[in-house]
């Protein structure tokens, strides 16, 4: 019942009983065929997140950088968000969510290097919306604030990374995180406005 309804919704002129240029059938199981020419979001992001990770190893900047925009953009949250508790597709949605923070932990790496700190800062706090443990976009939060002028966002930060942690994970930050903090902590007194820690 449900196939019919979808091939009627994909093939509304598709005469009955005639096969289905966009299903296959392969014993019990149904699939999309291949050769169908159809696009999917989640393919086509994972292409992208991945050209543009090995741009950034070759150290393609510019390339990486629009092709890593491409792909974040493309990133419309958890992949079958509502099969949520369906383990056949958990290990794609976790797969796919870890591909998506390493193109924003790159480009929130990026915007640092180049000074685009505010951007450095949202990218950041796209990350931790996804996963409130991802320590690297702690450490540029915290590097981006104080550069910014914002001391005390960037010792709260760490305060918020220690809290994250210590919930979701039972540990501790890790010993560079701990570094930057105390190098924010003791410098933020003397440092001028957007000066390194």
């Amino acid at each position: 019942m449900a196939l019919n309804a979808l091939l009627s919704a994909l093939e509304p002129d598709r005469p009955a009983r005639a096969d289905s240029f966009y299903i296959v059938r392969e014993g019990l199981a149904y699939g999309l065929n291949p050769h169908s020419g159809y696009w999917l979001d989640a393919d086509e992001f994972e292409r992208l997140a991945a050209e543009g990770l090995a741009l950034a190893e070759r150290r393609q900047e510019d390339q990486a950088r629009d092709t890593l925009s491409q792909a974040v953009e493309l990133y419309q949250g958890e992949f079958l968000a509502e099969l949520r508790y369906e383990d056949w597709c958990s290990e794609e949605r976790e797969r796919l969510q870890v591909l998506y923070l390493r193109a924003l932990e790159w480009l929130a790496q990026d915007a640092a290097r180049h000074g685009g700190y505010e951007q450095c800062v949202r990218l950041c706090e796209r990350i931790l919306a996804c996963d409130p443990c991802w320590e690297e976009a702690y450490r540029l939060l915290m590097h981006s604030h104080f550069r910014l002028g914002n001391r005390a966002m960037a010792l709260r930060t760490y305060e918020k990374c220690v809290q994250s942690l210590r919930r979701e994970l039972g540990v501790g930050p890790m010993a560079s995180t701990t570094r930057l903090y105390e190098r924010i902590r003791r410098s933020a007194a003397h440092a001028p406005e957007g000066g390194d820690p």
